[in-house]
C-alpha cells in the first residue's frame, strides 16, 4: 500500500494539470467581446452572455483553486496556466497565488470590463506577457 501513495499523488497532479489545460484551452477559443456584437442582434447578445458566464465561471474556478494553500489537496499552485491570446472581458484573480508553475499571458486582450488582480501573487513562476 505505501509504495502506491507517491504514484497516486503523481497521478492526481497529472489529472489536475489536465483539467487546468482543458479550462485554459476553453478560454483560448475564439470569442467576440460585447463591444464587437452586431447592434440590435438579440440572439447574438444572448449567446454572448451565456458564453461569458461560462468563461467567468472558469476564471472564478481557477482563482479559487489558486487561493488554497499550496499543501491543500485541491490547490492548483505549482501548475502551469496558458492564457495565450485569451480575451478577458472581466474576471477576478484577486488573492490568487501563481507559484511554482508557468503562467503565460502573451497576446492577451483585456477588453470590455475590469479584470482584477488585487493582492494576487506571482512568485517563483515563469510569467510572460501582462499583467
Amino acid at each position: 500500500m505505501i509504495p502506491r501513495l507517491p504514484r497516486r499523488r503523481a497521478e492526481r497532479r497529472v489529472l489536475r494539470q489536465t483539467c487546468i489545460d482543458v479550462l485554459c484551452a476553453y478560454l483560448r477559443l475564439p470569442y467576440i467581446s460585447e463591444t464587437d456584437l452586431p447592434a440590435g442582434d438579440a440572439e447574438a447578445r444572448h449567446t454572448y452572455l451565456a458564453l461569458r458566464e461560462v468563461r467567468h465561471t472558469i476564471i472564478w474556478l481557477v482563482r479559487d483553486h489558486l487561493r488554497l494553500p499550496v499543501d491543500h489537496p485541491h490547490s492548483w499552485q505549482g501548475h502551469d496556466f496558458d492564457f495565450t491570446g485569451v480575451v478577458f472581458d472581466g474576471g477576478d484573480f484577486s488573492k490568487a497565488v501563481f507559484s511554482g508553475g508557468g503562467v503565460d499571458f502573451g497576446g492577451v486582450d483585456f477588453s470590455g470590463s475590469t479584470v482584477r488582480f488585487s493582492r494576487a501573487e506571482f512568485t517563483t513562476c515563469g510569467t510572460s506577457g501582462p499583467p
